[in-house]
């Protein structure tokens, strides 16, 4: 009996350690929640008021260093113009370049910050209500900068997507994860340029690369109606970058073949497949295995294609992918 309520006593004393370390644990929780709020709206606050000055227009004699500038014109595209809540079909990245000047001391004056946004406006209005243009919708915007035979300039990477008007799939605006959706037997593509199926149906209208990238970003997106991006970062994948001794199709896990003869080749949907689950790995992991910024969200994958003639003679068919990462916001919900 004394047995019997000592281990009765050691139940209740278990069940109520267990409900104090849960309550704990989701008190945690929610002030971790409250603390990436807080700290998400205080850099939306950041990005409006630099909005603001924006639009007063009246020749600000302030200065700006050149990565600040870069971040916040970045960081205002993405938040009032960026759709990453949408689900897109195809993609297209349109690139200006834009000279800058800066001061003695590296710095740059806010009109000149001033003139470069509005530039960068009047190419993504152009873009986005040319009737012609079916990429409608501005995914992402991406600024860097570098120096070229021109002098200083910036470089606009501004990605427009066609979108079915499907919307985000989360309110926490995490989208779905790998693995991507397999291509059934006999999905067989020719490796790109638009060459089709390798039956001969579909050309003109797509190949194994778009087939790719359809499905990653079909997959990938869409986010929550209230995310936003920073704070940009962009990774270009070659087969060399990651050489496979699991692919008995290749030497890669990225698609790349060298062969004699210009004929292109056809990838069948089993190695489609095993490109599939490689990506998977390379677009979620760091390195080496991968390309994954930490803390980050991809919302862009590119796959292009390429032929070329080799010294030797022969022509090397590849895939690389372009993988763009941001830095999640939460914006405010419109009043």
């Amino acid at each position: 009996m004394k047995k019997s309520k000592i281990i009765n006593l050691f139940l209740i004393l278990s069940i109520v350690s267990i409900g104090f370390w849960s309550c704990k644990k989701d008190n945690n929780n929610e002030q971790t929640k409250q603390q990436d709020e807080q700290k998400d709206l205080a850099v939306y606050k950041k990005i409006k008021a630099f909005d603001n000055k924006l639009k007063l227009k009246e020749g600000d004699s302030t200065t700006m260093s050149l990565d600040s500038a870069i971040w916040y014109m970045e960081a205002s595209l993405n938040v009032n113009y960026g759709r990453p809540d949408l689900v897109y079909t195809k993609m297209h990245t349109d690139t200006i370049y834009l000279p800058i000047q800066y001061n003695e001391n590296g710095s740059i004056n806010f009109n000149q910050i001033s003139q470069v946004y509005d530039q960068i406006l009047n190419d993504y209005q152009n873009a986005v209500c040319n009737p012609a243009n079916p990429y409608h919708y501005l995914v992402l915007s991406d600024i860097e900068h570098g120096v070229l035979k021109s002098g200083n300039q910036i470089a606009i990477y501004q990605t427009y997507g066609v979108s079915t008007g499907g919307s985000g799939n989360g309110s926490n605006g995490v989208p779905n994860t790998p693995p991507y959706p397999p291509f059934a037997h006999g999905d067989d593509w020719l490796y790109g340029n638009m060459l089709g199926r390798c039956d001969g149906t579909m050309q003109w209208i797509s190949d194994a690369g778009e087939q790719l990238e359809r499905k990653f970003i079909n997959h990938q997106m869409a986010f929550a109606s209230n995310i936003r991006f920073t704070s940009v970062n962009q990774e270009y994948v070659s087969p060399i970058d990651f050489p496979a001794n699991d692919n008995q199709w290749g030497d890669y896990e990225l698609f790349h073949r060298e062969v004699p003869t210009n004929d292109p080749p056809c990838i069948t949907a089993e190695e489609l497949n095993y490109y599939l689950l490689k990506a998977a790995i390379i677009f979620y992991q760091a390195p080496p295995n991968g390309v994954y910024h930490q803390g980050q969200s991809i919302y862009f994958i590119d796959v292009t294609s390429s032929n070329n003639i080799l010294p030797n003679g022969n022509h090397s068919f590849e895939h690389h992918y372009t993988i763009k990462y941001g830095t999640q916001i939460t914006i405010p919900d419109p009043d």
